[in-house]
């Protein structure tokens, strides 16, 4: 979401009081507990009062919290609002923070996060009646504080966020934030999640939509990979391909790759769904969450996980767009030694080395040129000879030449052949020398 510039400074002034902050919230911790302890000192004195006014000595100590507690809200509201005002003024001024404005602002972030629910409505209230902000700062004000919010508490956060109409119209962002803030709460209490998905999504179906169950089976995957495929098969099966990725990005460990893998292969059978599988399986191996991961970590986690030839051929599938640019030489290596079929490794070398060569050819030719002999190096050159024929058709055809007669070379001729403008001289002429056409 675009933030003001007040926001922004709100966020900086805050970001150099981290230090400070960490002493702050033992300071506010303690003095919250001090006064929990006295509220219930006072509750304590109430009861042993005389049985004709315990009742309305309980009432009138309650009436009293609930009322201390608005006006502190609204007091915070007011001096957050302020506070806000004086830092936009800093910033138009070209003013840099000092150390006590760092102080003052992990204060309030630390005061505001700590409400209560009625704490919350009565902060709420204030802030959004106060004069003199325009909707927009107090959108993005009201952002920082969801965000503070659901940095300790998400249940809170998605409560907040849903509860602000000011916040929802974001659209795809929306719906991405909740979902968002709803695998975080899932990690620890899944059904919590579902149970917040259940009763709101009536009320706000434009936002809280299957989708948004795709998250929640990701923050389950993070302790109960099992759990989140049972809760798969409650999804429409045209949602599980968003969701399968989902779950398999929160095994961020070799150890819950594999843990994911083995209730992803249950999963698959029970529902006899191989599609699954295979999708699952492309996501755990070269997904988005892993495309940080080396290539010695990939390999050694495909060995650990003892993939069989057919789910390897799951894995590989599109390997020419998720593996890493420097390491596409290691990839072709691999796949000589992998157990696949030999076709399968032709048909993978040759579309890795076709992506490569169209990014970096120079780097596609150095490799081709150290290359032992090989099945797969055979395809890629193949490969490069297509790719390379429009801007370099000499050195194009000296690649093709060091292919003997059969698929490889084959495959580079009719490439480079329907590469041609149709029914020019040059391609009937190609066409001919080559056995292409009649």
């Amino acid at each position: 979401m675009k933030r003001s510039r007040l926001s922004i400074t709100i966020i900086l002034i805050a970001s150099t009081a981290i230090g400070w902050h960490n002493h702050q919230e033992l300071v506010s911790m303690r003095a919250r507990n001090a006064q929990l302890a006295e509220e219930v000192a006072l509750l304590g004195t109430s009861s042993k009062t005389g049985t004709s006014s315990k009742t309305g000595a309980s009432r009138d100590s309650a009436s009293s919290t609930r009322d201390r507690t608005r006006e502190d809200a609204e007091a915070l509201a007011a001096e957050f609002i302020a506070f806000a005002s004086e830092a936009g003024k800093m910033l138009e001024g070209g003013i840099s923070p000092d150390a006590q404005t760092a102080k003052k602002t992990a204060d309030l972030i630390d005061r505001i996060i700590t409400l209560n629910a009625s704490q919350r409505e009565a902060f709420l209230t204030q802030f959004r009646a106060a004069p003199g902000i325009n909707e927009f700062t107090r959108r993005n004000m009201l952002m920082d504080w969801v965000t503070a919010l659901s940095s300790q508490n998400p249940r809170a956060g998605l409560d907040l966020y849903i509860g602000s109409p000011e916040l929802l119209n974001e659209g795809t962002i929306t719906k991405q934030y909740i979902g968002e803030l709803l695998g975080i709460l899932a990690k620890n209490d899944p059904q919590g999640a579902l149970e917040w998905i259940r009763s709101h999504k009536e009320s706000h179906p434009d936002l809280v939509t299957d989708d948004a169950l795709s998250f929640v089976l990701a923050g389950v995957a993070v302790n109960d990979p099992t759990l989140a495929f049972e809760l798969l098969g409650d999804v429409e099966k045209t949602k599980h391909r968003e969701a399968l990725a989902k779950i398999a990005e929160a095994a961020t460990t070799p150890e819950q790759r594999t843990l994911t893998l083995a209730a992803l292969r249950k999963f698959a059978e029970a529902q006899q769904n191989p599609q699954a599988l295979k999708e699952g399986i492309q996501n755990l191996t070269f997904g988005d969450a892993h495309q940080k991961s080396s290539f010695e970590e990939t390999t050694a986690w495909i060995a650990s996980a003892q993939l069989s030839s057919e789910e390897i051929a799951f894995a590989t599938q599109y390997i020419e767009y998720r593996v890493k640019t420097n390491e596409r030489g290691q990839w072709l290596e691999w796949l000589g030694d992998s157990e696949l079929p030999a076709d399968v490794v032709r048909d993978r070398a040759y579309n890795l080395a076709a992506v490569w060569t169209e990014e970096d050819y120079k780097a596609a030719g150095q490799w081709l040129n150290s290359a032992l002999e090989s099945p797969q190096k055979s395809a890629a050159v193949s490969a490069y000879a297509a790719k390379a024929y429009p801007y370099d058709p000499e050195n194009a055809m000296k690649w093709v030449q060091t292919l003997p007669q059969g698929p490889d070379r084959t495959k580079a001729l009719e490439a480079i052949y329907q590469g041609m403008p149709k029914d020019s001289d040059a391609a009937k002429a190609f066409g001919r020398s080559h056995g292409l056409t009649e």
